[in-house]
């Protein structure tokens, strides 16, 4: 399918990686001395506010996370940079309100490893309610970063206590997630023809916090979840509304699968594109064995994000509604607005092969106008143990290391120093050169993800990823046999595809 929309939310689909490495030609900021993740607790004595301020440092200094009110549970998503002074700037966001944040991180014996070490924190200053608020925090470890666990992909249903709700509804429906290995979780809960955004982190002891996104509301969660071999999310947990803490749970599905086993099930990522409007982003969804479709499609150029709810037949036929939040509707232009009223989809899904991907081609209803428009996925969270497993860096007999010179506009920089790693799942992210690459490659080469331009906007890219074998000189006049990459993608830009080639050792370049 298409492309990505904005950077936050795709960084959030992006954590579902191994820590990125990152190249350092063509300006690119330095190596961070603080990569890791962190827990802490945290204290704002003027206001009697406490609780726990959970960050990543990415390789490039990017911080993100989120801080824990233990009183009241709510929940701040943090985002953030932290300089290797260790002065960091960011924003604390809570719905629609969002707090400037400034601070100093210390870590004694620098980086992850020394997290735990006596003095390791910090102080940090936060506007609230136009009021300067002055704080600190202290790092008591760092969480699970690598192995989680509880890495895998889980669905069932939920349920919250009746007397909990929301727009006059009850809280209960299915539910659907993903956790990385360093614990990130992403997914999503439905109540009624409605899909909310699961996002949050878990410990290896179980013990999580999270929040969804409602159209009308965001609640925070936090509780307890039971690890299962069979897939099926269970474990017990409470969700916060004003001041009060509502018992819930999450338990395997005793539905019986309607219509037969969906030859489509499966987890998907992916670019769409709609050529005659040029609209195009990227996409993610989940069928499950019913045939049920949830899932989201992230417009580029910091677009709203809309939640894809339908169902598919066995012979691809799909049907189904885009739907997007009203206060980011609301924030758009006026003459925009009426392109992002609920858009109904309808299409056919191509015949799978094996554990391969699938594309197809659809129409949706914009604005009362029928446009069509096609996508291309690749299977997602599939592989248990993905062939590309390894980190990927450059060799100067491989110049250029990332070739865009037909992409037009200066988009993008042809360089060295392409670094990238793909984790157990397959799942990519890295650099190359100065743009930051996410995506996901499947065990038999096919690449989706979005590539991070000049101009600051994220861009859809497609293609195969190639074990190779190069021959390097060596010292002595020869060659060595050297296992590495070569990837021969597309990059779409205003629903053109553009060529543009990548070439890195590592890995064991067994096809």
């Amino acid at each position: 399918m298409g492309k990505q929309t904005r950077a936050k939310f795709l960084v959030s689909l992006g954590a579902l990686s191994l820590a990125a490495l990152s190249g350092c030609a063509g300006g690119a900021p330095p190596d961070s001395v603080f990569v890791g993740t962190y827990s802490s607790t945290y204290t704002l004595p003027g206001i009697g506010e406490n609780g726990t301020f959970s960050f990543t440092v990415e390789q490039k200094g990017r911080m993100v996370g989120s801080f824990t009110d233990a009183s009241s549970n709510l929940v701040y998503a943090f985002d953030g940079t932290v300089e290797n002074t260790g002065k960091f700037t960011g924003t604390m966001k809570n719905g629609a309100t969002t707090s400037p944040l400034t601070g100093l991180l210390v870590v004694k014996g620098g980086g992850a490893s020394g997290a735990g070490s006596t003095g390791s924190g910090g102080d940090f200053s936060v506007t609230r309610s136009g009021t300067e608020q002055r704080g600190y925090f202290t790092i008591g470890g760092t969480l699970t970063t690598v192995n989680s666990d509880f890495m895998g992909i889980y669905s069932g249903v939920y349920g919250a206590d009746t007397s909990l709700l929301v727009d006059g509804k009850t809280l209960n429906g299915l539910a659907s997630y993903s956790v990385d290995s360093k614990g990130n979780i992403i997914g999503s809960l439905t109540r009624g023809a409605e899909t909310g955004l699961l996002t949050g982190t878990v410990g290896n002891t179980g013990a999580f916090q999270a929040s969804v996104r409602f159209a009308t509301v965001t609640l925070p969660l936090a509780g307890t979840l039971i690890k299962t071999s069979d897939g099926s999310a269970q474990g017990n947990f409470t969700f916060t509304s004003g001041s009060k803490l509502y018992p819930a749970q999450f338990s395997k599905s005793t539905s019986v699968v309607a219509g037969g086993d969906s030859p489509y099930k499966g987890s998907y990522r992916g670019t769409y594109g709609n050529p005659q409007d040029g609209e195009n982003g990227t996409i993610s969804y989940t069928i499950d064995p019913s045939g049920s479709i949830i899932g989201f499609f992230n417009q580029a150029l910091n677009k709203p994000v809309g939640t894809f709810v339908g169902s598919v037949e066995n012979d691809g036929g799909f049907s189904g509604s885009i739907t997007y939040n009203a206060t980011e509707v609301a924030a758009l232009p006026a003459a925009e607005r009426a392109l992002y009223t609920t858009r109904n989809i309808q299409g056919k899904l191509g015949a799978r092969v094996g554990g391969s991907g699938v594309s197809g081609d659809y129409t949706m209803i914009i604005n009362g106008n029928t446009v069509p428009g096609n996508f291309e996925a690749s299977i997602g969270g599939s592989e248990v143990n993905s062939s590309y497993r390894a980190a990927y860096t450059w060799n100067s007999a491989l110049a250029p290391g990332f070739n865009a010179n037909l992409v037009p506009g200066g988009k993008f920089t042809t360089t060295n120093n392409p670094e990238i790693a793909i984790d157990k799942q397959g799942s990519i992210l890295g650099s190359l050169g100065s743009h930051r690459f996410d995506g996901r490659v499947t065990n038999d080469g096919r690449a989706v993800g979005q590539l991070l331009g000049n101009d600051n906007a994220w861009y859809p890219i497609r293609g195969i990823l190639s074990k190779v074998i190069w021959k390097l000189p060596n010292a002595s006049g020869g060659t060595d046999d050297v296992p590495g990459l070569a990837g021969n993608l597309y990059v779409t830009i205003a629903s053109v595809e553009y060529p543009i080639a990548i070439k890195l050792v590592g890995g064991d370049g067994k096809n």
